[in-house]
């Protein structure tokens, strides 16, 4: 039940009381009541679309943050993969233990917690924002 719907169906539910004259009201001031009940629908209906436009409009941001911090995150997956095949070529002193095979599987993690790292934060961007807009 969104916000609109419940403040909807209370300023209902008190607007057929008053108009059914359960607090005694005059035809005059049912009608004053239902106009200003209107004006309040209407003005929730407005804070709530623009809460929807706000949230839709950041989490666009943080998706899009995310598309390019994964995008990145690839590019230089594949570079370092293009550095490990330069690096098996050069000559090591240990047996066994090439540049490539030692920089490859470390440099790829070492990379996907920085990836993880830039997505938390965007995550955590897109929460402040979020709540700093609801507290306007």
């Amino acid at each position: 039940m969104t916000l609109t719907t419940l403040i909807g169906s209370i300023l209902l539910a008190l607007l057929v009381g008053l108009v059914t004259g359960g607090v005694g009201m005059h035809k005059y001031e049912a009608g004053k009541a239902a106009i200003a009940l209107q004006k309040a629908q209407v003005k929730a209906d407005e804070i709530e679309a623009n809460w929807r436009a706000n949230t839709d409009a950041l989490t666009e941001v943080k998706d899009e943050e995310l598309r390019r911090i994964s995008h990145e995150r690839d590019r230089y997956l594949a570079g370092m993969r293009r550095a490990s095949q330069r690096l098996s070529q050069t000559p090591t002193s240990c047996s066994g233990a090439s540049p490539a095979a030692l920089s490859a599987p470390d440099a790829t993690v070492a990379l996907g917690f920085g990836s993880e790292a830039d997505q938390l934060r965007a995550n955590y961007a897109q929460c402040k924002a979020f709540a700093d807009e609801m507290r306007k």
